[in-house]
């Protein structure tokens, strides 16, 4: 089912109004659930109604109304929103289907318009709940220099909220045509006091000016759990989100988003509004930027992380977390981001006006991508003074620093950290690293400082050899190393002494008593592995009691035994061991544990005892077939047999005596003496069958006939007589052919389909000679076409065609559907060039060939060539084109304008598609190749750019379809012979064609569901696979026709002038 809005109207295509009113979207798969083509929305919800979306889709929809009357209504200020749905006081539910497709568009003048929401728009309190489902390939644009688009994907406005725990947001555009407009949100836009939490989540491949994935303003908030937003795109600010709100992302990733000026994960604004940036347990990782903050640009907000990883993010300055707001990093990791630095020095890839940092922060392996120089926490000489250390750092917590100003001889120590609220101490000089290795960290007074290192200071670092971190000292030359306070831990292992060597060998100790440094040095710690002193162990005997032997075990002090193999006695089963020899208490292998010497013993169990006495079990079928007996031992139940079967009886159940009283139960009865079980029967009562077909009538076009359902052997029934327009109908037939009458009279079988059989209206096509020879008339077929008769002769005068109208305005085309009767007219023009009636003209002429559709199978035919000479009315075409000077194809001399091309030609070289083969030359019957058509295609879209790298091998840059090629690849519409192989100098086939055309349709949005029935043409297996369904489109649409009525040559060329007038009736027909 579809639902849609009529041409000419403006309206939504559904609208919920009031308290109450609940309305349900199921599932295209079970009821073809679409909404489609509103002109105010697809679906408007008011007043506190309901909408749930179980499947389906809302597709297509659109909100671009006359805004000038929007304006004056409220006073100036206009707000359109929701192309897909628009949600106002009201909920909605979607646990699947798909919004697609579905736009805001405004062209407006007035600054104060603005709009959003492409596929949907909540305002006013309401609410939208998303489970399931995709919100992809929705559009808002602008085209004036003022109007402000939002939301590609989804709006929140005015205390609304959105929950998604599901489902996916992707592919949607907030597109400002104008440089000077605003587009916000690609994906997602939330304003005014508005709530968006995703849980489960993604948010993918949108794109914006501002916050391509998100964007989050004024006092709104936005909450993602275990979410992604990824793959976005900014052509401005905030690749993956621009928040000026509240944001808060826990276990969450923010990846592989772009910007082209800052920020291409976050950009976090202060600003008025003094965005709160909130990370916990999450990663921002892979983004990129041209400009600054590759990872975060936090523009005088607060942005803290805890726990958190940001790592692998690019940008031209600042690879990491560009900074001038508050900072607070609580742990977590910034590693492995780059700056390229094209516009100067390093700033590092950490750079923050206010930062401050807790717990294990690790703040290293941060890179210039120039010169592979570590560069990671950068402090401004006249902005940052240091770090605030606000709690106690961890033992692995690592900060490498750069500073603007370094140590010089004027100034021999720069501060770098200092506590706040908390007390450095000297531990904390292993917290922290120079960048650059000329420099090293000191303490002095509570605060950490970078100073120049001399010739005499020398660096002494402990290798502690998988055990845990000892920080480096720089000692001077002479002086001797403090011993570490605390020794290194490593489990498993005792602490054994610092040594000059890695292998720790004896002679190599270190003694901080006594030894002093003279050099650079690495100390090495010893291990040697724990011991601990052996478990003591018992035995334990095995007595088998007569059995055969069984080896005693060492047993460690409360373990468990391992469970021997089980002894053996001639006679005797073994049962299992024990604690004592009177077998009294049963030895458990799995919990019984060792204190002590023991002894177990083996019971046994004597395998003579007397046989089980058994009796016999017959089975009294009582006219049944027969069971065989059973013997069944003593106290055991009877094992059931197969039942029995009888002619024309129903076995019930077995039971003990033959008036079959009490049932005999097989699962808890035992034999206790012979016994005789006996059947029990119930007589069979049999129904007559009636079977039910169906009767279907196909009307073959005419008015709809409903079904019959028939018993079987009897007859249907003749139904009221279908209509259809411009037909007679002719009875019912028993096949498609209709070759046998259908008799009502008939007993239906079984399932049938009777057909209707119809004949056509026929209609006169009557042929004015106009002063020629006689033409007969013909007697057409309603929908068929006239044939082309012989031409007829004038004296005198040289035939030019037939045309619809007296006045020759229009040729005739033998290819129109004959529906009414008709007459055609004759044109002449006199071979002694005077004027006249009938029409005159020149005596010139040559032979033409008139070329159906391909070059492979023509006809030829006398196709007058006109001479251009302003003269009379008839030498003026459909376009207006009087064929001289002024036409576009006056240049090329190769071209014939009076030759059946010259309306497709004219069109295309008009419209810039297809241009000269030279200066002069327009090679009308030439080849067309693949990359003339792309070309074609590109031109018509306004020759398009993008940034893809051409995959063939053979498509050369700077060619003329080099770019063509280029867009034509990304967008689907070709793919090649294979990845690296376009050949763009073969002759396009018309199945190439065909296919190219068919998804260029599909790129350009438009319906491409048409399918042609070519099971006439006998080439058509000729067809290759990829082309099928491109062929039955391209012949339904009129793009393509057969060569004969039996042949379609998917195989063969096609020449510039019939590619020419395919185009210019394909883009009409567009």
């Amino acid at each position: 089912m579809e639902l849609k809005v009529p041409d000419g109207t403006l309206s939504p295509v559904i609208k919920v109004d009031g308290q109450g009113a609940v309305l349900t979207l199921l599932d295209k798969a079970s009821n073809g659930g679409e909404i489609t083509g509103g002109t105010h929305s697809g679906v408007y919800l008011v007043n506190q109604a309901s909408f749930i979306m179980n499947g389906g889709k809302i597709a297509n929809n659109k909100r671009s109304e006359d805004t000038s009357t929007d304006i004056a209504d409220v006073d100036g200020d206009c707000f359109l929103g929701g192309g897909g749905v628009e949600v106002k006081n009201s909920a909605f539910t979607m646990t699947g289907g798909t919004i697609t497709g579905n736009t805001v568009t405004v062209e407006s003048i007035h600054s104060s318009v603005h709009g959003g929401g492409g596929g949907v728009y909540v305002d006013d309190n309401s609410t939208f709940t998303m489970t399931g489902g995709t919100i992809t390939g929705n559009t808002v644009t602008v085209e004036s220099i003022h109007f402000i688009v939002r939301g590609g994907g989804v709006y929140v406005h005015d205390n609304s909220t959105f929950t998604m725990t599901g489902g996916t947001i992707t592919g949607n555009t907030a597109e400002n045509i104008s440089s000077s407009a605003s587009g916000d949100g690609g994906g997602v836009y939330v304003h005014d006091n508005s709530t968006f939490t995703m849980t489960g989540s993604t948010i993918t491949g949108n794109t914006a000016g501002n916050g391509g994935g998100v964007y989050v303003y004024d006092n709104s908030t936005f909450t993602m759990t275990d979410s992604d937003i990824t793959g976005n795109t900014a052509d401005y600010v905030g690749g993956g989100v621009y928040n000026e709100g509240e944001f808060t992302m826990t276990d969450s990733d923010i990846t592989g988003n772009t910007a082209d000026y800052v920020g291409g994960g976050v950009y976090n604004e202060g600003g008025i509004h003094k965005g709160k940036f909130t990370m916990t347990n999450s990663t921002i990782t892979s983004n990129t930027t041209r400009g600054d903050g590759g990872g975060v640009f936090d523009n005088a907000g607060e942005f803290t992380m805890t726990n958190s990883t940001i790592s692998g993010n690019t940008a031209d300055c600042v690879g990491g977390v560009w900074s001038i707001g508050i900072f607070t990093m609580n742990g977590g990791t910034i590693s492995n981001n780059s700056e390229k630095c094209s516009y100067g020095d390093t700033i590092g890839n950490v750079s923050s006006d206010n930062i401050s940092i807790s717990g294990s922060p690790n703040i290293t392996g941060n890179f210039s991508s120039d010169d592979k120089n570590i560069v990671n926490v950068y402090l401004f000489g006249d902005m940052v003074d240091m770090v605030s250390v606000i709690s106690a750092l961890g033992q692995n917590a690592k900060i490498g620093v750069t500073v603007e100003n370094p140590p010089t001889e004027d100034n021999p120590r720069v501060p770098i950290a200092k506590g706040d609220g908390y007390t450095l101490t000297e531990a904390n000089v292993a917290n922290f690293v120079s960048d650059d290795a000329q420099y090293k960290v000191t303490f002095d007074g509570g605060i950490i400082y970078l100073e120049k290192r001399s010739e005499n200071d020398k660096t002494v670092t402990f290798d502690s050899q998988g055990g845990s971190a000892v920080s480096s000292q720089t000692v001077t030359v002479g002086e001797k190393a403090t011993k570490p306070t605390t020794d290194p831990i490593k489990d498993g292992y005792d602490f054994g002494g610092w040594y000059t060597n890695k292998d720790c060998t004896d002679g190599n100790e270190w003694n901080f008593d006594t030894d002093t440094v003279t050099t650079d040095i690495t100390l090495y710690a010893k291990w040697t592995e724990t011991t601990t002193p052996e478990a003591p162990k018992f035995t334990v005997t095995f007595d088998s009691q007569g059995g055969s032997t069984v080896n005693p075990q060492q047993v460690e002090k409360d373990k468990t035994v391992p469970k021997p193999t089980d002894p053996t006695r001639n006679g005797y089963t073994f049962d299992a061991w024990y604690k004592e020899s009177a077998c009294t208490n049963k030895w458990d292998f799995g919990t019984d544990t060792v204190t002590e010497n023991i002894t177990l013993y083996a019971k046994w169990n004597d395998n003579t005892s007397p046989e089980t006495p058994k009796f016999t079990v017959t089975f009294d079928s009582q006219g049944g077939s027969t069971v065989n007996p059973q013997q069944v031992e003593k106290d055991k139940t009877v094992p059931k047999p197969t039942d029995p079967t009888r002619s024309g009886y129903t076995f019930d159940a077995w039971y003990k005596e033959s008036a079959c009283t009490n049932k005999w139960d097989f699962s808890t009865d035992t034999v206790t003496e012979n016994i005789t079980l006996y059947a029990k029967w119930t007589e069979k009562v049999t129904y007559p069958i009636i079977k039910y077909y169906t009767v279907t009538f196909e009307t073959n076009g005419g008015s709809e006939i409903a079904n019959q359902t028939i018993a079987s052997g009897k007859t249907a029934t003749m139904p009221q007589t279908p209509t259809k327009n411009g037909y007679e109908f002719l009875g019912w037939f028993t096949d498609e052919d209709f070759n046998e009458v259908y008799r009502f009279a008939t007993p239906v079988t079984e399932d049938i389909t009777i057909y209707a059989k119809w004949k056509s209206d026929d209609y006169i096509v009557t042929f004015d000679s106009n002063g020629g020879s006689n033409v007969t008339s013909q007697t057409v077929e309603n929908g068929k076409t006239a044939t082309m008769p012989q031409d007829p002769t004038r004296s005198g005068y040289t035939f030019l065609g037939w045309f619809t109208d007296e006045d020759f305005s229009e040729v005739y085309r033998f290819t129109t559907p004959v529906t009414e009767d008709i007459t055609i007219y004759a044109k002449w023009k006199s071979k002694s060039r005077s004027s006249g009636g009938g029409g005159g003209g020149s005596s010139s002429g040559r032979t033409g060939t008139w070329v159906k559709e391909e070059p492979k199978t023509t006809q030829t035919i006398v196709q007058p060539v006109i001479q251009p000479e302003p003269a009379t009315q008839y030498e003026t075409v459909k376009q207006g084109c009087p064929r001289n000077e002024t036409c576009p194809l006056f240049k090329f001399t190769d071209v014939d304008r009076w030759a059946w091309y010259h309306d497709g030609s004219h069109y295309c070289v008009e419209h810039n598609l297809i241009v000269g083969t030279t200066n002069t030359t327009f090679s009308p019957n030439m080849p067309i190749t693949r990359a003339m058509v792309v070309a074609i295609l590109w031109r018509i879209e306004n020759n398009p750019l993008v940034n893809d790298v051409v995959s063939f091998q053979d498509v050369k840059e700077n060619a003329y379809y080099t770019e063509a090629v280029r867009w034509a690849a990304h967008n689907g519409i070709v793919s090649g012979y294979s990845s690296n192989v376009f050949a763009p100098n073969d002759n396009i086939t018309r199945e190439q064609m065909a296919s190219i055309l068919y998804r260029y349709t599909q790129y350009k949005n438009k319906d491409v569901s048409g399918r042609a029935d070519i099971s006439n043409y006998q080439d058509r297996n000729e067809i290759s696979n990829y082309a099928l369904t491109a062929m039955q489109w391209a012949c339904d649409a009129g793009i393509i026709n057969g060569m004969s009525t039996t042949v379609l040559s998917p195989k063969g060329t096609t020449t510039r002038a019939q590619v020419a007038q395919m185009f210019k009736e394909y883009l009409e027909e567009q």
